[in-house]
């Protein structure tokens, strides 16, 4: 396990936040990256699952039904 976050993306590569945030959102569309909010101590963190397979649309939509409140 490697911890970072968008900042330490920000200067390892030298993109703006922005096109890091949306490199990370593009990834999680298509599998390659999950993402988990967690709250810890009363601060929100986020986990980020990445993954050198993309996930099948089906594990994704199994996940999206765990957290439906009904």
């Amino acid at each position: 396990d490697k911890e970072f976050n968008a900042s330490i993306l920000q200067k390892e590569t030298g993109e703006k936040r922005t096109v890091i945030e949306n490199a990370l959102k593009e990834l999680e569309q298509y599998g390659y990256v999950k993402r988990t909010k967690k709250r810890i101590r009363g601060k929100y963190t986020i986990d980020f699952d990445i993954y050198e397979k993309p996930r099948s649309f089906a594990e994704m939509l199994d996940e999206c039904s765990e957290q439906l409140p009904f």
